[in-house]
């Protein structure tokens, strides 16, 4: 009697899991939402405001939602107070600045037969793109009314104003812009601009900013600076890089220093977030107007992983120039920090953009979500088993062991 309810038991259990995976796995088959880690995919991330989306069917616009997958033909537009940035399966993203319309004209090849090219082609306003570096067989690609621009790694920003005039600027790296069967080489700190049926513009350098702000924090801590408009540039609470501010730089200059650099201010509140291990972390602000010295704040204080320090500073900007920075009252969990201001003397000199950089911020704001594996994917199965191979795996190896299971138990009844 024993033996055979211990039978039924194995059977029905060994059911009941054959039942579940293979629910799971005809959801990882047949969801059409998810995101398969083999496949190339992109992910939009909501910055601000109210973002629309225009599927690849092209009949209509609908409110997009923070995370969505973007299919290869969809057409993204971001209104007047909204922001939003494309996250793509290689790492690159792209920032969608206020009115800006873009498609994903291609969004990757993994057959071997093609090359894996991202292509955006930008109809209107402002993309703040950092590209990851990548082999021969992998590029990034803009096209406009007006040229074409390629890349196989670097940060750059692209612009088309009223009349159809393309800008670009590279902070990092170089970039390649193609009109009229011309090609100019865009390298660090210089600009181009192709007007609709002219070649590129001759290389030059990218003018100095009206302001800059520099914010440099002793080691071991880290900052994180958020604007006004909602966009950060810096490091997470898990260490992860962050880069939406168009035109930022992050700078490691050696084990002591690190720097964030903001050209262009804009007028609002500038939220500084500063984390640390251990004592005597100190976080000093330099802005500059028309490249002269404005002001200099500094803090110090006991920040520890326990408690961080924030620091909002306000920031007036008239026809793009600093008129006036006010620090408002730090907050710190732990204790008040030591506040020291002084007027406008000429700081200590601050980083040079060509001094050793760290990678550029390739992550959303929910910072590095690395699975058990090591392998970043998209949506999970309803068990929060990732779709691809591994589940199969897995799969198949619980079934093997419940089936070896329940044979040995058979054959004792």
């Amino acid at each position: 009697m024993s033996n055979r309810i211990s039978t039924s038991l194995a059977t029905a259990v060994l059911a009941i899991i054959v039942v579940f995976l293979a629910a799971d796995v005809g959801y990882s088959l047949y969801n059409p939402d998810r995101l398969d880690a083999a496949q190339p995919f992109c992910e939009l991330d909501i910055i601000s405001g109210e973002i629309m989306v225009m599927k690849n069917d092209g009949i209509s616009w609908v409110k997009a939602s923070d995370g969505m997958a973007l299919e290869q033909g969809s057409r993204i537009r971001t209104n007047a107070d909204s922001q939003a940035s494309l996250v793509f399966s290689q790492g690159t993203t792209t920032k969608l600045e206020p009115g800006t319309d873009v498609i994903i004209a291609a969004l990757g090849d993994i057959s071997g037969v093609q090359p894996d090219v991202i292509l955006l082609k930008q109809q209107t306003g402002k993309t703040w793109n950092l590209v990851e570096k990548s082999d021969a067989d992998c590029s990034f690609r803009i096209k406009t009314s007006s040229a074409d621009i390629k890349v196989h790694g670097t940060a750059f920003s692209t612009e088309i104003d009223d009349s159809g005039q393309t800008c670009v600027e590279t902070t990092e790296g170089e970039v390649a812009v193609i009109a009229e069967d011309r090609e100019v080489r865009v390298l660090a700190g210089e600009m181009a601009t192709v007007d609709r049926g002219s070649v590129p513009s001759a290389p030059a350098a990218i003018p100095v900013p009206g302001n800059e702000l520099i914010f440099t924090v002793g080691k071991p801590a880290s900052a994180l600076v958020t604007d006004p408009s909602g966009s950060s540039s810096g490091y997470l609470a898990d260490d992860s890089q962050v880069n939406q501010i168009s035109g930022s730089r992050i700078i490691d200059t050696d084990d002591s220093i690190q720097s964030i650099r903001i050209r262009n201010a804009r007028t609002g509140e500038y939220t500084v977030t500063l984390r640390g291990v251990t004592d005597a972390n100190y976080l000093r602000v330099e802005g500059y107007a028309e490249g002269k010295s404005a002001f200099i704040h500094s803090e110090s204080s006991n920040v520890t992983s326990a408690g961080d320090l924030i620091v909002k500073l306000h920031c007036d900007v008239i026809d793009g120039v600093i008129q006036n920075v006010s620090v408002l009252n730090p907050s710190s969990q732990k204790k008040n920090p030591t506040m020291v201001y002084t007027a406008a003397t000429a700081p200590p000199s601050a980083p040079e953009p060509g001094t050793a950089s760290s990678d550029s911020g390739r992550e959303g704001l929910t910072g590095n979500n690395t699975p058990w594996d090591g392998i970043a994917r998209g949506p999970e199965g309803p068990w929060g088993w990732t779709n691809n191979i591994f589940q199969w795996l897995t799969s198949a190896c619980i079934v093997i062991l419940l089936g070896g299971l329940y044979v040995f138990i058979y054959r004792r009844s």
